[in-house]
C-alpha cells in the first residue's frame, strides 16, 4: 500500500504580525527608560548622601579638640591619682596631722610664735615662725626635736625683720617621726 501524505507539502511558517514587533520594541524601550530613571534617581540620592557625609565630616572635625581634651584630662587624672597615692604612702606611717596640730602650740618656746606650717615631700615639714630673741630661735629646734614628733630638725634661715622691735623670722625644717616614735 502506498502511503498517502495527509500533510500539505508546503507549510509556511506563520508570520509574526507587525504588532508583535512594535509591542516588543515598546516594552524594551520602557524597560530602558525605567532603568535610566532609577539610575538617575539613585545617583542623585547618592550625591545627596555624599554631601551630607561631607558636612558631617567637617562638623566632626570641628569637635576633634574634644577628643584631645579627653585624652589630656585622662592623663591629668592619672597624674593626680599617682600623686595622691604617693602622698598616702608618705604619710601613712607618720603621726596623724590633727595630733601634730593639736600638740604643736605647746612645743613653741616662750617668745616664739609659729606663723605657718607646710608639709613637703617625703614627710618633710617646713616651719615658719617669729621670735624676739636669737636664743629662742635655737630653742625652737631643740623643742621640736625633743617632742618625738619630729626628727632631723634644722634651722634654715633667721632674718631680722624689724630693727626697732627686734623681731626675727625663722625658717626650720624637720621630718615627721614614724608612728611610735623613732
Amino acid at each position: 500500500m502506498k502511503g498517502v501524505d495527509l500533510l500539505p507539502q508546503e507549510v509556511t511558517k506563520p508570520r509574526r504580525p507587525a504588532l508583535f514587533s512594535v509591542t516588543a520594541l515598546v516594552i524594551i524601550s520602557l524597560f530602558v527608560l525605567l532603568v535610566s530613571f532609577l539610575y538617575t534617581a539613585k545617583t542623585g540620592e547618592l550625591n545627596r548622601a555624599k554631601e551630607a557625609l561631607s558636612i558631617l565630616e567637617s562638623d566632626f572635625a570641628g569637635f576633634a579638640w574634644v577628643e584631645e581634651e579627653l585624652i589630656k584630662t585622662g592623663k591629668r587624672k592619672k597624674d593626680i591619682e599617682s600623686k595622691l597615692e604617693l602622698a598616702r604612702k608618705e604619710t601613712e606611717n607618720h603621726l596623724p596631722l590633727d595630733e601634730i596640730l593639736r600638740d604643736l602650740p605647746g612645743l613653741m618656746p616662750q617668745g616664739v610664735r609659729l606663723t605657718r606650717l607646710s608639709l613637703a615631700d617625703e614627710g618633710r615639714v617646713l616651719f615658719y615662725a617669729e621670735t624676739t630673741a636669737l636664743s629662742r630661735a635655737a630653742g625652737l629646734g631643740v623643742s621640736l626635736e625633743q617632742s618625738g614628733m619630729f626628727h632631723d630638725v634644722k634651722l634654715l634661715k633667721i632674718t631680722r625683720v624689724n630693727e626697732v622691735d627686734g623681731i626675727y623670722k625663722l625658717e626650720a625644717t624637720g621630718k615627721l617621726s614614724p608612728i611610735g616614735g623613732g
